[in-house]
C-alpha cells in the first residue's frame, strides 16, 4: 500500500491497516535520509525495511539502541 509521507502520517496508517503490528516489509523509495527513522517504526517487530533510492553518505544516523537491535532487517539497494 502506497502512503505520502508529506500528505499522511505513515506509521499511524501502517499502524492502523495492520491491527497495530506494523508492515511486514516496508519499501523505502524517495532519496535522502529523513523518512529511514519512520519506515523503521512503521515496520513490525522483525519485518524488513528495504532501502530502494540513494540515500546520503553520512547523514543518516541509526542508533541500534533505540529499538532497531533484533527487531527489523534493514537492507539497501544502491
Amino acid at each position: 500500500m502506497p502512503i505520502d509521507a508529506s500528505r499522511e502520517d505513515v506509521v499511524k496508517v501502517v499502524h492502523a491497516a495492520s491491527e497495530g503490528r506494523g508492515a511486514d516489509a516496508v519499501i523505502l523509495a524517495v532519496g535522502g535520509n529523513s523518512l529511514i527513522r519512520t519506515a523503521m517504526d512503521a515496520a513490525r517487530p522483525g519485518g524488513r525495511v528495504l532501502l530502494f533510492a540513494q540515500t546520503q553518505h553520512g547523514e543518516a544516523i541509526i542508533d541500534p539502541a533505540s529499538g532497531m537491535c533484533g527487531r527489523e532487517d534493514v537492507d539497501g539497494i544502491l
